[in-house]
């Protein structure tokens, strides 16, 4: 991320902490992209990754008053993103653990019985 981009997050996170809601709307169509790539790279289900994608942006939003230099806005949603995602999967332990376990028993398999040309 450029220093442009670092500068409009800057503005915009100023602009949301003295009341300007649709500000926060620009952060999040600046991020949503990246943030909700993350998720489904972790996840591998869209459905999921719209959900977990959401919840980071609303976790950011109620502790933007705790952001002390707005022109990081991207390294702080980030470290919202990694914490939230186990975070989700403790609460939501069974739809979680059987997605990652039919994606490690697929890899399992792959690696154990190699297909042969």
């Amino acid at each position: 991320m450029g220093t442009d981009r670092s500068d409009e997050d800057a503005r915009d996170v100023r602009r949301c902490l003295a009341g300007d809601v649709d500000a926060f709307g620009e952060l999040v169509k600046r991020h949503h992209r990246m943030i909700w790539l993350y998720c489904w790279r972790q996840v591998r289900d869209a459905g999921a990754a719209d959900e977990a994608a959401a919840a980071i942006f609303v976790r950011a939003y109620g502790q933007l008053a705790r952001l002390h230099e707005p022109d990081r806005f991207w390294p702080w949603l980030c470290c919202i993103a990694v914490t939230e995602l186990p975070s989700r999967a403790r609460r939501q332990p069974a739809a979680w653990y059987s997605r990652w376990r039919d994606r490690a028993l697929r890899v399992w398999k792959r690696v154990r019985y190699p297909t042969t040309p």
